[in-house]
């Protein structure tokens, strides 16, 4: 089978190329300079990586290798060599978009890149009549063909002479009627047309590349977090996703995180899987870390995308990768080897995500786990899957009816029992911690991985004014140095005394993604939490610099030293 060069994008490079090389691709390796992954594979290698890989956010084949760009005429000769038949539907160009074309230029002559698109965008256009001209005797030049070839689909009053025509064309507000009424027919036309992979030239220090997109969205779409969600009795209302929501981390960053963490791996070790979340949201890295320790692939099943539209592309290969991938999930049980007790936390509680990703439809039986002794607060609503055993009544409904999985607490007394593989606690972090201790016992085992609060919740004098009165009534408390805090510095102040409490305890197993600041800003996690942290990750979550900490100690006297100095 055919070889090909995938670029990979993400943002942490690193650690894909740590997940690529999990997934059997050996030589993958970093561009420099660049936060791009590349790799060699066939097809079905590209079906693997778009299904397996849990951080990869765009995947791209370049066409060919990278050729000379001096000026015009070199480009456009060596444009020639590229085997577009291999990636174009030449035959049937009339029923597709015409493919947008991108570039970028670095230190190179050709440095004007509306001119290098317009290169290609000609060179593309051409492309179905230099098929026709292949075909017959070339006694006359490519040139003269194509005015003879254009001059006779005009007398077969054909709408469509050029590729070109295909591309979509807006209407003016001057136009007359006549015109604005064909144009308006030729959108809608466009608009019944299929899209074709997207065209991106990069050109460095005169040396040209072509990639071909291979996706139409963007892979940081994991499936469960829809732009609407599914909805039921049970459910909250539908939550839209139309944009990025600065502070609430993306999908491809949480299951960097846990790679990097390295929590599944130690889980394999010990036969334990004990984490929690204890700022969860929507439960994202709770729901990335229970899908990445079964190995499931991601939910892509209706997903469409650019290289189904290759002519070298074929779908029965395809679509038996895609049953053979999808097979885990006809079965989901975990593995009994390891004990699973994954818990999730915040003062507000996002269920949708939950119950999208299939977490209740999951099936734990360890073949060794010590039972616990639960007890009900009402000051924490909770939500356990397998549900909880009650004295004096039946054991709750099945977990795989979606009317029942979300419900809340039922009445009864707890019984000493097997904990559940997955539990959900609405409620301040103390109080849970609490629950926990006294629940399990101790803290022992445990990893604490968590996105601690930043974006709109820390708040600029210039943001806050752009927020509705009664919220900024409601959460803005107190200016100091030009800032306007929340409540953020004691809920930083507090959690940073619980880690050095339980950290002991837990080994330092304490990950937490936080707001890039120096030690000295007033609003620093790393300052307000009092505790020692080292650096593991440096990424950008929503357009914010962000860090992945983890605890240790030793790091809290230096930074006090570096914050002396800075101050005097």
């Amino acid at each position: 089978m055919s070889q090909y060069t995938f670029r990979i994008v993400s943002n942490p490079a690193t650690t894909l190329v740590k997940e690529l090389k999990l997934l059997g691709f050996k030589k993958a390796k970093v561009v420099p300079g660049r936060k791009i992954v590349e790799t060699n594979g066939t097809l079905k290698d590209l079906y693997k990586i778009i299904y397996h890989s849990r951080i990869a956010e765009d995947v791209q084949l370049r066409v060919t290798k990278p050729f000379l760009a001096r000026g015009d005429k070199e480009f456009t000769k060596n444009l020639h060599k590229i085997p577009w038949h291999a990636f174009m539907p030449l035959d049937d160009f009339l029923k597709y978009k015409f493919p947008l074309v991108t570039a970028k230029s670095f230190q190179s002559n050709l440095y004007h890149t509306r001119k290098i698109t317009d290169l290609v965008q000609i060179h593309i256009n051409d492309l179905p009549i230099r098929k026709e001209y292949n075909k017959v005797n070339r006694a006359i030049g490519f040139k003269r063909f194509k005015k003879e070839y254009k001059d006779k689909l005009r007398k077969e009053n054909r709408n469509i002479i050029d590729f070109r025509d295909n591309f979509p064309k807006k209407a003016q507000a001057d136009s007359i009627d006549f015109y604005r009424t064909k144009i308006e027919m030729n959108i809608k036309r466009n608009e019944e047309l299929m899209k074709l992979s997207k065209i991106n030239v990069i050109l460095h220090k005169n040396k040209a590349e072509v990639l071909l997109d291979t996706v139409y969205d963007s892979l940081y779409k994991h499936g469960y977090r829809a732009l609407e969600a599914e909805q039921n009795e049970n459910q909250l209302e539908p939550i839209r996703r139309n944009r990025i929501v600065p502070g609430v981390i993306r999908e491809t960053l949480a299951a960097a995180s846990i790679l990097e963490s390295g929590i599944i791996e130690r889980a394999n070790n010990t036969g334990k899987l004990y984490v929690w979340d204890p700022f969860c949201g929507t439960g994202t890295f709770l729901i990335e870390l229970l899908q990445m320790f079964r190995g499931d692939p991601l939910k892509r099943e209706s997903m469409q995308f650019c290289f189904e539209h290759w002519p070298i592309f074929k779908a029965d290969e395809f679509e038996e990768t895609k049953s053979e991938i999808f097979k885990t999930l006809e079965n989901y049980e975990l593995d009994p080897k390891v004990d699973i007790r994954i818990i999730g936390s915040d003062i507000k509680m996002i269920k949708d995500y939950i119950y999208n990703s299939g977490i209740p439809f999951y099936r734990h039986n360890p073949s060794f786990s010590p039972t616990c002794s639960f007890k009900d607060n009402p000051l924490l609503p909770s939500y356990h899957f397998p549900p909880l055993h009650r004295h004096h009544q039946d054991q709750l409904p099945s977990p795989t009816s979606p009317s029942t999985t979300l419900t809340s607490s039922q009445p009864g007394s707890l019984t000493t029992q097997a904990p559940p593989f997955f539990s959900f606690y609405k409620g301040d972090f103390e109080a849970v911690a609490h629950q926990i201790h006294s629940t399990y016992g101790s803290f022992k085992d445990f990893s604490i991985i968590t996105n601690v609060p930043y974006g709109k919740q820390i708040l600029h004098p210039k943001q806050a004014k752009n927020l509705d009165k009664k919220m900024a009534k409601g959460i803005i408390d107190q200016k100091k140095r030009g800032y306007q805090y929340t409540g953020i510095q004691d809920v930083f102040r507090r959690f940073g005394h619980l880690c050095n409490q339980i950290a002991p305890e837990m080994n330092n197993e304490i990950y937490v993604v936080a707001r890039k600041m120096r030690y000295s800003n007033p609003l620093a996690f790393t300052r307000l939490s009092n505790c020692g942290w080292k650096s593991q990750l440096d990424f950008v979550n929503g357009g914010i610099n962000v860090n992945l900490l983890k605890y240790d100690q030793s790091k809290l006297s230096k930074n006090r030293e570096l914050l002396k100095i800075y101050s005097e």
